[in-house]
């Protein structure tokens, strides 16, 4: 199994330390650990990293039965829900083309936003669904804000424009995250509203994260989606026979792909071939697609993938992957057909194509990882807590354990390697996750000068960091 192989110290080891019950987060911008450690004190159950492999494709199996929910109470007349439902998993799937395995808050923001649309889509006026409503709202608060405010904001627009809200739906919505946070705060002396006030602060430090960056980031993946678009509307509108239009649309996707082809990845090949897709079944102005409530989810579900992106400094067109089964929703209230086994030809398409970018994405080229049938020793990171790595690795991990002074139990790793100390069994000081110089200054005004530093040298160190450093290449 995956779950049991390999581990990226970099991404995944900040996930990682999100879900560890003793890792500082001190001026976090992604506080859904606050989750973790109140589970940890309920329970004494600690997610280690299988276990949150595991918790992933659980959520995203709740997922999907949302979405397929949500699409049942959009398509009132006898949908063809276990085949639409089929569909919405494999799309979900398709967030282990790119990023680690592990559980992280992208796969959160999905799963939270499936539920959300679900609730958001049923007709009932009770206080309960206002409710709801608030719940995922507020959590998402903790997992990424951005996006929290932006539902929020669609939230409060579409019961202003139905006329439904009145003093009941707006405590309903408003009330949960004001609960989680005075509770958060009364049990660990912090919550989100604390943690964003401080990380404000070093944000500022890092150029990656300036507002108009960010925009451009999500910008430039909405460019190109709507260029794919209309390039598949203009396939279907003015290529009257099928060979022409084929022959259009493969050089375009050929031409868009390259122009686009900024990294190894190619999944974002898949992703153009979606939004030529979703033009295409647009020029064809299916009947079921025409009315107006169906036209407002269709608008919704195509622009939650640049929603859920905003505040992300990864390009649009790498993380565009994750949200794919907002599309592949919007393509089958677009066009009833596409739920249908029948149509078998675009259905044995995805299915195909979805299963080969799983399978390189989780196995054969694993985020910043060897295939994953290379992973056969096994290493105890935590008592009664093993993964699988290569003999390498393990090599490198016993090297670091007689070079870690006894009682040091937290290790700052600069930069990029929070996952070694991970392996190690041990936490680290301040942040679950060093990028950059600017970050270490900001956390370690003082320097480090005891204890060992384990260092990546893709920045300098800070002059006044005279701890031992223990240097090493790559991680393979």
């Amino acid at each position: 199994m995956a779950s049991k192989r390999g581990l990226d110290v970099s991404d995944e080891g900040l996930y990682l330390f999100l879900a560890h019950p003793f890792q500082d987060n001190q001026a976090g911008i992604f506080n859904y650990d606050l989750f973790f450690k109140a589970w940890y004190q309920l329970t004494g159950l600690h997610f280690g990293i299988v276990g949150l492999r595991i918790l992933r494709i659980v959520l995203y199996g709740f997922a999907t039965v949302s979405l397929t929910l949500f699409y049942m109470q959009i398509r009132r007349f006898k949908p063809d829900f276990l085949n639409a439902g089929l569909l919405c998993f494999l799309a979900i799937l398709l967030g282990y083309a790119f990023l680690p395995a592990s559980l992280s808050y992208n796969h959160l923001s999905v799963v939270i936003t499936s539920f959300w649309l679900m609730a958001l889509s049923y007709q009932s006026q009770s206080f309960f669904r206002y409710l709801i409503l608030g719940i995922l709202i507020g959590l998402l608060v903790y997992v990424k804000f951005p996006t929290a405010f932006i539902l929020w904001v669609i939230t409060l627009t579409y019961f202003i424009f139905l006329k439904r809200l009145n003093l009941i739906a707006f405590i309903g919505i408003i009330l949960p995250i004001g609960i989680l946070e005075v509770s958060l705060y009364l049990v660990f002396g912090e919550n989100a509203t604390s943690r964003l006030a401080g990380a404000s602060e070093w944000l500022s430090t890092r150029g990656e994260y300036g507002l108009l960056l960010l925009l451009k980031y999500t910008g430039v993946g909405l460019f190109w989606s709507l260029l794919g678009v209309v390039t598949g509307w203009l396939a279907q509108s003015y290529f009257s026979k099928v060979s022409h239009r084929l022959l259009f649309l493969m050089t375009a996707i050929i031409l868009l792909g390259y122009l686009t082809w900024i990294a190894e990845d190619w999944h974002h090949l898949f992703v153009l071939a979606l939004a030529i897709f979703i033009g295409k079944t647009l020029a064809k102005k299916q009947d079921d697609g025409s009315n107006p409530a169906n036209i407002f989810w269709i608008v919704l579900l195509f622009a939650l993938p640049f929603f859920l992106h905003l505040g992300s400094n990864v390009y649009w067109l790498r993380m565009g992957v994750h949200y794919m089964v907002f599309w592949v929703l919007a393509l089958i209230l677009l066009d009833a057909k596409l739920e249908s086994i029948t149509n078998y030809i675009p259905i044995s398409v995805f299915s195909v194509s979805t299963v080969i970018m799983i399978f390189n994405g989780l196995w054969w080229h694993p985020f910043g990882q060897a295939p994953l049938w290379t992973y056969t020793e096994p290493w105890e990171y935590l008592p009664s807590k093993f993964i699988l790595l290569r003999k390498g690795q393990v090599d490198i991990l016993q090297g670091f354990q007689k070079q870690i002074p006894d009682g040091q139990e937290e290790i700052p790793a600069a930069y990029l390697i929070g996952g070694v100390p991970y392996l190690l069994g041990k936490t680290q000081p301040k942040s679950p996750a060093i990028w950059n110089k600017s970050q270490l200054e900001y956390f370690f005004p003082e320097g480090i000068k005891q204890g060992v530093i384990l260092y990546f040298p893709t920045d300098s160190l800070p002059r006044n960091f005279t701890a031992k450093t223990i240097q090493f290449g790559w991680f393979e």
